[in-house]
């Protein structure tokens, strides 16, 4: 993979890397996708809820992959994480079912640990964060495809976090000049989900407890949505939020213009990646579009998409 995109003022190669949450679902693949760009240093902070080390095996014996077990509410934890980094990627979450028994949990991992990263990133000088966010943050759409202009409304604890989170980032980047990206994932299927569960013929009932769910089941490979986290990384842009989603209900203009990116992987490539990972039929033939949606998050249900996942 060559990561380095025209206009990059953030290269990759031989940086010194954060990534919370980077034993879950988005966010070993993100890691994957960062050593194979011949990053210098890579930093996974995870606290092994949702996350697995087997997800970050194939680096057994990579030097430059360091595992930390903390939790992002652990201020030193998260000081000692940090130093010495040149950029972070933040993954690190509350999944969305349990946001939604434990409000209060939910603003503390998302929202005071987050400020723990951050006051940890300015001390250490890092130079921009990419911060995973998610499609939730729109509610009910008024319209569609939703664009990134498209008012945000809060209906549940996991949005307000997310929203929340966004704004933070921004303050940040406005008094202290640290770089602060936002990706707002729609529907993100692959491997590592930790569900897999298709139905067995069209028109089987499915159902998904996904935190974007009500706002698009616009389906986008984990591959194409980990290197959106790089190019984002990578991009001149210090302060930017972009829809990352196949371009179906979700609009992409933002992302292929600014990022240079849009989804490589067709849905079709994508379900058989997947049917492979978790040894499962694939949806039957004649499945409408619909019921490969239901099935995919049905298969994501309890991981979502590393925008919900530690």
């Amino acid at each position: 993979m060559n990561s380095k995109q025209p206009g990059s003022v953030h290269p990759v190669a031989g940086a010194r890397i954060l990534v919370t949450g980077g034993a879950g679902f988005v966010g070993s693949h993100v890691v994957d996708q960062l050593l194979d760009a011949r990053a210098g240093k890579v930093v996974v902070v995870d606290n092994f809820i949702s996350g697995a080390r087997a997800n970050l095996a194939r680096h057994a014996g990579d030097r430059r992959l360091r595992v930390i077990e903390a939790d992002v509410r652990n201020v030193e934890a998260m000081v000692a994480a940090t130093r010495g980094m040149d950029y972070a990627v933040h993954f690190a979450s509350l999944p969305f079912d349990h946001s939604l028994a434990s409000p209060r949990e939910c603003f503390e991992v998302m929202i005071d640990g987050f400020v723990n990263l951050l006051e940890a990133a300015v001390d250490a000088r890092v130079k921009k964060l990419v911060i995973a966010s998610c499609a939730s943050v729109y509610g009910h759409p008024a319209y569609r495809p939703i664009d990134e202009d498209h008012p945000l409304r809060a209906e549940d604890a996991f949005a307000a976090a997310k929203i929340a989170a966004e704004e933070i980032g921004r303050a940040y980047h406005t008094m202290y000049g640290l770089g602060c990206v936002s990706l707002r994932y729609f529907r993100v299927y692959g491997s590592r989900m930790t569900a897999r569960v298709w139905p067995e013929a069209p028109g089987a009932a499915a159902t998904s407890s996904s935190p974007d769910s009500l706002a698009s089941a616009d389906l986008v490979s984990v591959a194409d949505a980990a290197r959106a986290a790089i190019l984002a990384l990578e991009a001149p842009f210090e302060s930017r939020v972009f829809n990352i989603a196949a371009g179906t209900d979700g609009a992409i203009e933002r992302a292929r213009v600014d990022l240079g990116w849009k989804p490589n992987i067709t849905l079709a490539a994508g379900l058989d990646d997947l049917a492979a990972a978790v040894s499962a039929p694939l949806p039957p033939e004649g499945a409408s579009a619909g019921q490969v949606a239901a099935a995919i998050a049905n298969a994501s249900a309890g991981a979502e998409h590393d925008a919900a996942t530690s």
